[in-house]
């Protein structure tokens, strides 16, 4: 699915997503599926919600790529977070060797110990029950080495010292991508066991915020449209969408 001619780089853009949702609007259904915007300088590049992925020119990839999973219904689009989520955990593993620290903070950023290593940004579009198109957003810090702007961020380099080839970084990830997406077809037993497992702060009690008010809880799953499943401290069962709550985390 993924290969070089289908890569479009470009020297600086405002956010990759942007960029390749203006596409797909112009070209309607003549982008294939696979095709991948790449810039190693992103200006205006978007979180979720309101929040802004901000990166060092150069020092980081941020891209975004075509995928068309016209298989799902429309309120199976969670399974894209999870399987995104997934071939980020497995090439972080791969690229650093600290499999058991690497986990996906709820919904789907991707954090080693407390510390966030990318972050993932899905925009679907749906027809009644069908899937258009998805373009997923990945911002993963490789080789800056200080975020004064978010306290919690964390880079490869930063991680072991060494320098990562940006090329071999992307290569790994669409590669790992195609796999993960092949389980979404066949293997989605598989994706749910596996989410859960490298859930971050599963079936671990800890502080939450709801409306500025802190509260205990213990994460014990989530349901089948991406919202958080809890249980607090009086055993109340809670459930949260996304932006509901905030994670209260110490910096190591």
């Amino acid at each position: 699915m993924f290969n070089r001619s289908k890569i479009l780089t470009f020297d600086q853009l405002g956010s990759t997503n942007n960029y390749l949702l203006d596409l797909l609007q112009n070209n309607k259904s003549n982008v294939d599926e696979g095709t991948v915007v790449l810039t190693p300088e992103q200006n205006d590049g978007r979180g979720t919600g309101a929040n802004k992925w901000e990166s060092e020119a150069n020092k980081n990839l941020t891209f975004s790529l075509l995928l068309r999973p016209v298989f799902l219904a429309a309120d199976e689009q969670f399974y894209l977070s999870k399987m995104i989520s997934l071939a980020l955990v497995d090439v972080v593993g791969k690229l650093i060797n600290a499999q058991s620290q690497i986990k996906i903070k709820w919904p789907n950023d991707i954090f080693v110990g407390n510390k966030k290593l990318a972050g993932i940004l899905i925009e679907n579009a749906i027809a009644g029950n069908s899937f258009l198109y998805s373009v997923v957003g990945i911002g993963l810090n490789v080789n800056q080495e200080s975020f004064g702007w978010a306290p919690n961020a964390v880079s490869l380099k930063m991680l072991n010292g060494q320098h990562f080839d940006m090329n071999n970084c992307l290569d790994e990830i669409l590669k790992h991508i195609e796999i993960w997406y092949s389980h979404l077809q066949s293997n989605r037993a598989l994706i749910d066991k596996m989410y859960l497992e490298n859930l971050y702060r599963y079936n671990q009690t800890c502080q939450y915020k709801k409306n500025d008010e802190l509260f205990e809880a213990t994460i014990n799953g989530v349901d089948e449209f991406g919202r958080l499943l809890m249980v607090n401290s009086t055993g109340v069962k809670l459930c949260f969408d996304f932006k509901e709550i905030e994670f209260i985390i110490n910096q190591d």
